[in-house]
Formats: C-alpha cells, sequence, structure tokens
C-alpha cells in the first residue's frame, strides 16, 4: 500500500494529516488536571485546575445548585483569550470535566459559558459542545454572545437541557 492509499485521514500525495483527523485528535487529548475544591457530583461549586503551560493555570468552575449546572473557566483568573495557540485541547479538557460531572450528577439544567473574540471561535465551540453531548441525556438549547464590555472579550453562552426536560 502506497502512503495514504486506502486511508482517509491521511492526504495521498503528502502523507499528512487531513484537518479533520487533526482537530479530532486535537478534542480527543484533553490535559491532565486536579480537583482544587470539591470534585464530582458534589453540590455547591467545584473547581478543577489544569496547566497547559507553564505559568498559565486554567481553573475550571462547576457550579451545582439543584437540578441546574454552571460552568466556566479562566485563564490566571481572567476570561481574557491567551492566544496561545491550546484553546482546542483547553476546551477539550473543560468539555472532559463536564462529561465526568456528568456521570456522577443529572441536573436538568447546564449553562456554559466561555470566552470568545469571533464568530469563528463560537462555531468550534458550538461543535465541540455538540459533539460532546453525542450519546449523553443533553441536548443544546440555545446559544447567545454576550458582550461585556469593550475591554473584555465576548462570551458565549450555551444552555443545555436534560431530553426529559425538553418540550
Amino acid at each position: 500500500m502506497e502512503l495514504g492509499e486506502g486511508r482517509h485521514d491521511v492526504d495521498k500525495y503528502t502523507g499528512m494529516k487531513n484537518f479533520l483527523t487533526y482537530i479530532t485528535e486535537l478534542f480527543d487529548r484533553p490535559f491532565s488536571y486536579r480537583a482544587l475544591v470539591g470534585g464530582f457530583g458534589e453540590s455547591g461549586q467545584s473547581i478543577f485546575v489544569f496547566e497547559p503551560e507553564r505559568n498559565q493555570k486554567i481553573r475550571v468552575s462547576v457550579e451545582l445548585f439543584g437540578e441546574k449546572l454552571y460552568l466556566s473557566f479562566t485563564s490566571d483568573g481572567s476570561l481574557d483569550l491567551t492566544g496561545k495557540g491550546n484553546a482546542g485541547r483547553i476546551l477539550a479538557t473543560v468539555m472532559d470535566i463536564l462529561q465526568k460531572f456528568l456521570e456522577h450528577s443529572t441536573p436538568d439544567e447546564i449553562t456554559f459559558i466561555a470566552p470568545t473574540d469571533s464568530p469563528a471561535r463560537a462555531r468550534v465551540y458550538e461543535r465541540m459542545v455538540k459533539r460532546y453531548l453525542q450519546g449523553t441525556e443533553y441536548e443544546l438549547m440555545k446559544i447567545h454572545r454576550k458582550k461585556i464590555d469593550h475591554l473584555n472579550p465576548d462570551e458565549i453562552w450555551f444552555h443545555i437541557s436534560h431530553k426529559d426536560n425538553v418540550f
């Protein structure tokens, strides 16, 4: 078999992975993380932390109050985008934390908040959220962008509902 022959994930002529394969593999490799406060399925606030790069800490906050779960993340205490090229793996890690949390708890509603600086990044976030929700008991109901002020990036809010609560 010649290089790339019979394989759709590798370009036949260059032997390089195609973009879809690259992105899929990227999103399947979350960073290692640890619980700083609380843990999976616990009521109240749980905080998880990971370091994609030296001197950079991503903090993921998961707040479970009754049947509502709120998830957000910051980089070094800020919602600002870092521009360091790790957005795919960072979001993969955030979604991995959410998935593991949902293995221990089944809230009726989930609100996931992420910073975004462009419609393209918002679309990537939307695709990732939909991808991670496949095969779960949840579905994405609504997405909206929120402008904080001219100094901060926009936020994209994902509203996710348990399928038993969808009308």
